[in-house]
């Protein structure tokens, strides 16, 4: 899909939810609605960002567990916190989500959501952050994907949103495990990823610690522990291997830039560009609120590369 311009919504992961889902890159017309391409192994992806500002990306109504509708920005506003104007920020069901578990106030269609059963995961970056963090029945494998998770592991099932926020804060509060590792965090990790029988010992031991953990804890009930791995989509392959990685010498969110895909995962992409056609890991979360017109556009890329951290 070439042509322009597209607001872009982000990397986003559908499709078979045991396999974790399939990337494509969300983007809207003038009309508002969102398309999806997929962001296929071989695909040259060529884009040229026709404004560097990043836009507000309106709003999401939750209806129910199952239903929800994204609103585009009614004033066509620029953001002014991530990626949302302040009257579209406001109006976000989804901002509340993780204050549930605590005040309770939310609106029906997100309270239905949240009501759900939920899972307790811990997740690794590819050089080996650990993270704690919740995910809905519906998406919980393809949630995984979508954090650009390189290994991970369900470590409870909960009743509801409400207790497996509770069982997150237990975890933060008793072992300091951290509920997030930053964009630039799971970027550098590909520089010195870990092979994948570490990573799996690493998460086994820490995972052993919040079961134990989870065993102790009083009153919290409506949860059982399990013990469920999570692997990583076939799209994400390449990336995780362990060999040398560049991060992309450019920023994707200015200029013109094109990668001939190879893997993806989360909003981190490995492909080649440049007239040396050298692999590089780009951070595409970075169109993410941009404007962008796709097409047969080429990388101008310094002639040294700068490593990734």
């Amino acid at each position: 899909m070439e042509g322009g311009p597209w607001l872009v919504h982000g990397i986003t992961w559908d499709g078979p939810a045991e396999r974790g889902g399939a990337p494509s890159l969300s983007v809207a017309g003038a009309d508002g609605a969102l398309r999806g391409i997929p962001l296929t192994s071989g695909l040259r992806l060529g884009w040229r960002v026709l404004d560097a500002r990043v836009h507000c990306l309106g709003f999401t109504t939750v209806h129910s567990a199952s239903a929800r509708t994204r609103v585009p920005c009614p004033d066509r506003a620029l953001a002014a916190h991530g990626a949302a104007c302040p009257a579209c920020e406001q109006r976000d069901d989804t901002r509340l989500i993780h204050a549930f578990h605590r005040s309770g106030k939310v609106p029906e269609g997100l309270r239905d959501y949240l009501m759900q059963p939920h899972w307790l995961y811990l997740a690794v970056s590819a050089a080996g952050q650990l993270k704690v963090g919740t995910a809905s029945s519906a998406r919980r494998w393809n949630r995984l994907a979508e954090q650009g998770a390189a290994a991970a592991v369900y470590v409870a099932a909960a009743a509801d949103g409400r207790v497996v926020r509770v069982l997150e804060d237990a975890v933060t509060a008793g072992l300091g495990i951290s509920q997030a590792i930053s964009s630039a965090a799971k970027l550098a990790a590909f520089a010195r990823a870990l092979p994948e029988p570490r990573l799996a010992r690493l998460l086994d031991a820490r995972a052993a610690e919040v079961t134990r953990l989870l065993g102790e804890v009083g009153g919290i009930g409506g949860f059982d522990v399990v013990r469920e791995n999570w692997q990583p989509p076939a799209a994400a392959r390449g990336l995780l291997s362990a060999a040398p990685r560049s991060a992309y010498p450019a920023d994707p969110g200015v200029g013109e830039h094109a990668l001939a895909l190879a893997s993806v995962l989360g909003p981190f992409a490995l492909g080649a560009a440049g007239p040396e056609a050298e692999a590089f890991v780009a951070h595409l979360g970075r169109l993410r609120g941009r404007r962008i017109e796709l097409g047969p556009f080429e990388s101008t890329l310094p002639a040294r590369q700068a490593p990734l951290f």
